[in-house]
């Protein structure tokens, strides 16, 4: 596995790095699991803390320098690199503010005799993380695992390595302990060799269903816990009584923030037979207003797709959709350009033996679906192998609840798009995957909650 920079603005290498070796990678474990039975991971929380606020300043000292790195690196829109950044620092400075209650002694009641449970650091974890959002996707592992006393060793994605290497380097200048934090390159194969290693005491992965059924198999057989958050085939849902303006503008940006590489971005737009036309016509000219270009210019409004892969899946994607029958409305095809872009695409008439119905379109493409009421909104959102967020949009709040409650997703937004924030639980159901990121949901996923208990 070749780790490099390829800028998909326009295809050019420009740097490519050595993979990390199998001696390096043993120097990585024993310095994890030497850190993990030391003072600092075994000792007061007040020690570690002081990092993740240290960290939050470093990211906002240095967020232009780090974005422009993300835009040039994966293609994020300038903008977006730099409001990645400041989530980040905000999640870094949201656990070191909170994660001292979160990790506190919790009383419970019993006959036996005084109770609690203590949160106790459970050893080096390993982590796989995507290139969508190349430092929030880090920190989402890096900040609860800190906390509470967790080594990490991460394996970032090979087209993202000078985010990986950026990052580590924070990470270290914040006063993180060597070990506390270890950027790896390597191979999926070391990676399964990681988690079998006695050393390490669970995994976790954002990705792909194929990564992650790799990952949670070789942490259950070595029966060890793992966090999966994967793919999404989100719906976004407008209602007869939706504000349209309003839908179609947060609907774009939910479809094309990031060139459409989002887990959590809409993806199915299930539109009520009332409003369909309408909303349809504006979402069409929003979408042919759209200016694709450098994402390093404060005016375009959509970047490339990460890579020539992608850019290649995606055109399949489309091409076998409309080959099974859908309508291509808009777009649909690789812009004429030296970089990896693709066309704002829209289409209709996706029955259910169409493979696209059940399939994850990462890129700028969005899918339209009309019902006649509620009820088959509900059984079209719920008709899908994933289960990760949704939005929906109603003027009728108390309606839009009894909605969200009813579907199959692991988040859902109203009046707004999938989102996120330091303090909301991130993570889905079915093949979107298993446990919570972020809150204080996310820094109990691997820690030892231990009860003891004193006789009366």
């Amino acid at each position: 596995m070749a780790y490099q920079t390829v800028n998909p603005f326009n295809n050019q290498l420009i740097k490519e790095y050595p993979n990390h070796s199998e001696a390096d990678i043993e120097a990585a474990l024993k310095q994890a699991d030497a850190l993990y039975h030391s003072e600092w991971s075994k000792g007061s929380i007040d020690k570690r803390l002081p990092v993740l606020h240290k960290l939050a300043d470093l990211l906002e000292s240095n967020q232009e320098e780090l974005a422009k790195i993300a835009s040039q690196e994966m293609g994020k829109l300038i903008e977006q690199s730099r409001g990645e950044v400041k989530l980040c620092a905000q999640i870094a400075r949201y656990y070191a503010d909170n994660a001292k209650t979160f990790l506190a002694p919790v009383k419970y009641p019993s006959e036996l005799g005084e109770a609690w449970v203590e949160h106790h650091p459970v050893g080096p974890i390993m982590v796989v993380e995507p290139w969508n959002f190349p430092y929030y996707q880090l920190m989402r592992v890096l900040a609860p695992n800190l906390a509470a006393g967790n080594p990490v060793l991460a394996k970032h994605a090979s087209i993202v390595p000078h985010c990986a290497e950026a990052f580590a380097h924070l990470v270290r200048e914040a006063g993180a302990p060597e070990g506390a934090w270890t950027n790896l390159f390597i191979s999926s194969d070391q990676v399964a060799a990681i988690i079998a290693d006695p050393r390490v005491q669970g995994a976790a992965l954002t990705g792909s269903e194929k990564a992650g059924s790799a990952v949670a198999a070789q942490a259950a057989k070595h029966i060890k816990k793992a966090t999966l958050e994967l793919g999404g085939n989100d719906v976004f849902v407008v209602l007869d009584d939706a504000d349209l303006e309003k839908a179609v503008k947060i609907g774009v940006q939910a479809r094309l923030n990031n060139a459409g590489q989002v887990c959590t971005a809409a993806k199915r737009f299930i539109l009520h037979q009332d409003i369909a036309e309408e909303f349809l016509n504006k979402f069409t000219e929003a979408f042919r207003q759209v200016k694709m270009g450098d994402p390093l210019d404060e005016s375009t409004t959509l970047g490339p797709l990460s890579s020539k892969e992608a850019l290649e899946t995606l055109s399949q994607q489309v091409s076998a959709a409309v080959q099974k029958g859908a309508k291509l409305h808009l777009g649909g095809k690789p812009a004429d350009s030296q970089g990896n872009f693709f066309e704002p695409t829209i289409l209709t008439h996706i029955t259910r033996d169409n493979p696209a119905y059940f399939e994850e379109f990462f890129g700028p493409v969005a899918q339209m679906y009309v019902v006649n009421n509620d009820e088959e909104v509900v059984r079209l959102a719920n008709d899908s192998h994933f289960g990760l967020g949704g939005a929906i949009f109603s003027r009728n709040i108390e309606r839009a609840k009894q909605m969200a409650s009813r579907i199959e997703t692991g988040m859902v937004y109203i009046n707004w798009l999938t989102d996120t924030a330091a303090e909301l639980p991130f993570g889905g159901v079915k093949r979107s995957g298993f446990g919570r990121e972020l809150s204080d949901l996310g820094i109990k996923e691997f820690v030892n909650q231990k009860l003891v208990v004193v006789r009366r």
